[in-house]
């Protein structure tokens, strides 16, 4: 295994109280001290043949690229499919990873699913007052 080279922690200041922050966040807080530093590191140690750290910097460091899609505005849940249909068109010329394409496909399932809810919602009331209404 390749160490890395030397990385002293930035300096604390003299006033600096300790955190109160534990577990995840403090994790958190010692790595924006230094996010430069570490994210140095990472990178070259992926130089050095670190699988691991050339894994990170691949899928955490390196700037994902932007799926590009001439989307017109989404105006109702009809619109979806010609959408999913452009991503499969993608996919297949290998423009997008069917990774990418695959969480573009969440989220517009997600909007799908809350416009439905939405739908429902809306419809269960109109039922509910129109039964109010007739037993009036």
């Amino acid at each position: 295994m390749i160490t890395p080279p030397p990385c002293p922690a930035p300096p604390l200041p003299s006033d600096a109280e300790p955190s109160s922050l534990s577990g995840p966040a403090r994790l958190r807080e010692l790595f924006e001290a230094d996010r430069d530093g570490i994210i140095q590191t990472a990178v070259l140690l992926a130089r050095r043949g670190d699988i691991g750290a050339l894994r990170l910097c691949l899928e955490r460091i390196a700037p994902r690229g932007v799926i590009n899609l001439d989307i017109p505005k989404i105006e109702s849940v009809a619109d979806v499919p010609r959408i999913i249909a452009q991503l499969v068109e993608l996919v297949a010329s290998g423009r997008v990873a069917p990774s990418e394409a695959d969480e573009l496909s969440a989220v517009l399932n997600r909007y799908v699913s809350s416009v439905q809810a939405t739908d429902h919602e809306l419809r269960l009331r109109s039922i509910e007052k129109s039964i109010e209404d007739n037993r009036a």
